[in-house]
This record gives structure tokens, sequence and C-alpha cells, in this order.
């Protein structure tokens, strides 16, 4: 997930991009558009923030780093999940059921 924002950061570009304001004459709620929604539309400036090749570098190591905790912590819970064979023995009988003689 972390991937794909760095992604969409690189592909929009820097600098500024231009986001038009308007209210919806229905609702009266905002209306927010890459293209003037009306003629009186107010101009917002959007300053868009393009990582260095640097900062992609630790935020792709941050996130492997992260990746390799998750899965030693998986297979740490997997393997106290298991039982071990010391904890189950093949050789010990069932244990005898009410009303029947035990197995010899």
């Amino acid at each position: 997930m972390s991937a794909l924002a760095v992604g969409l950061f690189m592909v929009s570009g820097s600098g500024w991009a231009a986001m038009y304001k308007c209210d919806d004459p229905a609702t009266g709620r905002p209306i927010y558009s890459q293209t003037p929604c009306a003629p009186d539309a107010q101009v917002m400036e959007l300053k868009i923030h393009r990582p260095t090749p640097e900062q992609v570098r630790q935020h792709e190591a941050q996130v492997e780093s992260e990746r390799r905790l998750i899965e030693e912590s998986r297979a740490r819970r997997k393997a106290s999940q298991e039982p071990s064979q010391s904890q189950t023995p093949r050789d010990t009988p069932p244990p005898p059921q009410p009303g029947k003689p035990a197995e010899s």
C-alpha cells in the first residue's frame, strides 16, 4: 500500500496543481474539480510533493524491514501453536472409557 502511495507521488510530478472549489447549488456543499465548475469558482493551489530518490529508497527499506518483522512474528506464533513431538507421545494408549473394560 505504501509503495502505491510513493508511486502515485512520483507519477504526479512536482510543482503546483490547480484545484477549483465551487458550492453545489442544490446542496450548498463544496465541490472540488480539476476544471472550473462555475464562473465564480475559487482557484486553490495545491503543492504536490515529489520525494527524492533517497526518500524513496529509505521508505522502501522501512517497508521491507516491517515486512520481515511481520513474517518473523507469524513464524514464531505458528511455531508456538504447533505441539512438539515430545508433548504428544505416540506410544501412549488412549484413556479407558467408562463402562468398557481396559484393553490389554
